[in-house]
C-alpha cells in the first residue's frame, strides 16, 4: 500500500532503492522460509537486543547502537517492541533496518515522527507509508500481511525521501483476535470465523487484511442483526452472502447494520463479511455486535 507523493526523478529512486532493499532481502512479507531462517541464525531469539550506548560527539547513534545503522536487510538491527528509539538519517544515508520479533497473526504497528527538515518514509512487508511532507508522521500497520507461521521476526526499513534530520520511532505488536477467535478471520474460505450472539470487541482490519469474514447459525424464521462500530478514523463495509448486499454509508467512524431473516426450513449458516473502504484501505479496529430473534 503506498502512499506517495513523487515530486521529483530523486524521489523515485531513493524510493526504489529501499523498496529494492525489501524484496531482495525480505521484509517480514512473502519472502522465502530458506532467507528467513539465515537471518535467524545471525540474530538468535534468546539474545536480547544489544544495549544502547553513547556515541561519540558528532556520530549517529540509531536506536542507541552507537552508530548508524546502515540499510541492509540481510543484517537488520534488532530492536525491541513496545520501546520508543531515536535514529538519524541524512545526505549519505540510504536508509536505516531494523528488525523486530513477531509472533504469526501479530498487528504490528510503526510510528515514525521526523525532525520537521526531513521527509522520511518507512517500509514493511511490501507496504510503504510516505505523505510527501516534511515533518510529517508517518504511520504503518501490517497484521495478516505477514501471517506466516515460518516467520519468527519482521523487518523494517525507515529512509529519507527528501532532506536530512533526526526521527523517533516505536513498533508495537499486538495479537490479532477477530470475534475473539485469538487470530485473523480469513479473507477467504478458510479460517472463516463462527459466532454466537454477543459483543466482540478489537477486531482488526490492515493493509493487506481488508476482509473479515464471519457465520453464525440461523434456525427457521430466525432473524439475525449485525452492528458493526468502527473507530473513530476507519469506515468499513458489511457485505452479507446470502443476498449480496452491500452495506456503507461512507462515514468513518459511523455504524453499519444488517438485519436478515432465514428463509429456510432447516439450520441455516449466515455468512457476512467486514471489508475496509477508501483508496487508501488505511488499518483500523472495530467492534460487532449480534443478536438473534
Amino acid at each position: 500500500m503506498l502512499k506517495i507523493n513523487t515530486k521529483n526523478c530523486v524521489t523515485m529512486i531513493l524510493l526504489c532503492i529501499i523498496t529494492v532493499f525489501a524484496f531482495l532481502n525480505g521484509c517480514g512479507g512473502d519472502g522465502n522460509s530458506q532467507q528467513e531462517t539465515s537471518k535467524e541464525e545471525q540474530i538468535s531469539d534468546t539474545t536480547p537486543p544489544t544495549t544502547p550506548t553513547e556515541s561519540k560527539e558528532g556520530t549517529q547513534n540509531d536506536a542507541g547502537s552507537g552508530n548508524d545503522v546502515p540499510a541492509d536487510l540481510a543484517s537488520p538491527y534488532r530492536i525491541s517492541p513496545g520501546t520508543k528509539y531515536n535514529g538519524e538519517v541524512d545526505g549519505n544515508d540510504d536508509g536505516d533496518a531494523y528488525t523486530v520479533s513477531y509472533n504469526s497473526g501479530d498487528v504490528a504497528s510503526i510510528n515514525v515522527t521526523p525532525s520537521k527538515e526531513v521527509d522520511i518514509a518507512v517500509m514493511c512487508a511490501e507496504f510503504t507509508a510516505n505523505d510527501g511532507i516534511k515533518g510529517e508522521e508517518e504511520n504503518l500497520c501490517v497484521g495478516a500481511d505477514i501471517d506466516r507461521s515460518d516467520i519468527t521476526r519482521i523487518n523494517i526499513m525507515i529512509g529519507s525521501i527528501s532532506g536530512a534530520g533526526k526521527y523517533t520511532f516505536e513498533v508495537m505488536m499486538t495479537p490479532q483476535n477477530d470475534g475473539n477467535s485469538g487470530g485473523d478471520a480469513g479473507a477467504g474460505d478458510e479460517n472463516v470465523v463462527k459466532l454466537e450472539p454477543g459483543t466482540y470487541s478489537d477486531c482488526h482490519l490492515g493493509y493487506g487484511d481488508q476482509n473479515d469474514n464471519y457465520t453464525l447459525n440461523l434456525e427457521p424464521g430466525q432473524t439475525a442483526t449485525v452492528n458493526v462500530i468502527p473507530n473513530s478514523n476507519f469506515d468499513v463495509r458489511l457485505w452479507e452472502w446470502e443476498n449480496d448486499s452491500e452495506y456503507n454509508n461512507g462515514v468513518k467512524g459511523e455504524e453499519e447494520t444488517i438485519s436478515s431473516k432465514s428463509e429456510r426450513d432447516a439450520t441455516e449458516s449466515y455468512r457476512f463479511s467486514v471489508n475496509s473502504v477508501g483508496e487508501s484501505r488505511e488499518p483500523g479496529s472495530y467492534t460487532i455486535k449480534v443478536s438473534v430473534q
